[in-house]
């Protein structure tokens, strides 16, 4: 245990655990973006604790297929080729299957992010080891500081929403805790993003991998779901910060407009915990706008009933049968 970011906050180091974790990558040219991320895992992470795959979706880019083959030739990356239409989901259940047979550990990144924090795979793989978590991410931050991700919360905005999006990540070059140091605690939540997610390769294949029918949008939270129905914990760390170099001003309900039957199919799977209300999301605090300040209006009975945490023997959560009843059943956020 060590002096956490801000003051009477403590962070707490698991022992880690060994066996390299295979770094999957997709990317479609981009070739600024995916040489800082790169660069990034190269400059921040011990070769031997992973094994970096590029999947390559039909680059036609000159310069960026004149790289990823300077990255193979120098043993730097794998490259597995993809073709056909776009489909987050496959391209990463495929890397997986063709290459993560001699890596424990999976984390999935997108191609464009800079990795921030030293010992950041360390940290993520202690987590990930835990035999009752089942997936890990970071705090993922925009060019500008500010939050991009801290955890998904069910029913916000829709389906469901980052945490603590657009909340500045540092205040006079301090990192801001947030609202009972939300921002910077280790914590359960019912999902967090694809865009770095870090879990055990036991957990992906017991989960059966990312559902392919979902190939643009909630494929992430869905995959976060099912692992949670199985009876394991999910993990925001705030200690580790990734910055991602997406649009700070793109719109949520854009973004849905994207993928409009992906929507309508993770809204209907996981309808009765949507309804429910997120299990680690006060139900005081709004459903829509800005979260973690309090509703204008009352919520539903429903959703401020008490709610109990009953600890299986196995991982330490609910497990099973319909996520849809359980996750009714869970207690209140705690720190893990």
């Amino acid at each position: 245990m060590a002096a956490g970011h801000t003051f009477n906050t403590y962070r707490i180091t698991w022992p880690d655990v060994p066996g390299r974790t295979l770094i999957v990558v997709p990317t479609k040219n981009a070739l600024s973006f995916l040489k800082t991320t790169v660069e990034s895992i190269e400059r921040q992470t011990g070769r031997a604790d992973y094994e970096l795959v590029i999947v390559d979706h039909e680059s036609d880019d000159r310069a960026t297929r004149d790289y990823l083959a300077r990255l193979a030739a120098e043993g730097r990356a794998r490259i597995h080729p993809y073709r056909g239409r776009f489909n987050f989901s496959r391209m990463n259940n495929e890397a997986v299957r063709a290459c993560g047979e001699d890596c424990p550990f999976v984390l999935f990144l997108n191609n464009d992010v800079e990795i921030v924090s030293e010992g950041w795979l360390a940290r993520l793989r202690s987590l990930a080891g835990r035999h009752d978590v089942g997936a890990v991410g970071p705090m993922l931050v925009y060019g500008n500081d500010l939050v991009q991700h801290a955890g998904v919360v069910l029913g916000l905005n829709g389906p469901a929403e980052h945490a603590f999006k657009l909340v500045p990540a540092y205040l006079d070059r301090v990192r801001n805790a947030g609202p009972n140091a939300a921002l910077t605690a280790t914590r359960d939540v019912s999902a967090v993003t694809g865009a770095c997610l870090m879990m055990r390769r036991s957990v992906f294949e017991e989960a059966q991998g990312f559902d392919e029918t979902l190939d643009i949008g909630f494929n992430d939270t869905d995959l976060c779901l099912r692992v949670g129905s199985l009876g394991y914990r999910i993990l925001y760390d705030g200690d580790v910060v990734i910055r991602h170099y997406e649009s700070a001003t793109r719109n949520a309900a854009e973004a849905l407009l994207k993928h409009p039957e992906n929507t309508a199919a993770f809204t209907a799977r996981w309808a009765e915990p949507i309804a429910a209300g997120d299990p680690f999301y006060n139900p005081q605090f709004a459903s829509e706008g800005a979260d973690h300040v309090l509703r204008r209006n009352k919520p539903l009975p429903r959703q401020v009933a008490i709610r109990v945490r009953r600890p299986s023997s196995a991982k330490g959560m609910l497990g099973g049968a319909a996520l849809g009843k359980s996750l009714a059943g869970f207690g209140e956020s705690v720190s893990a």
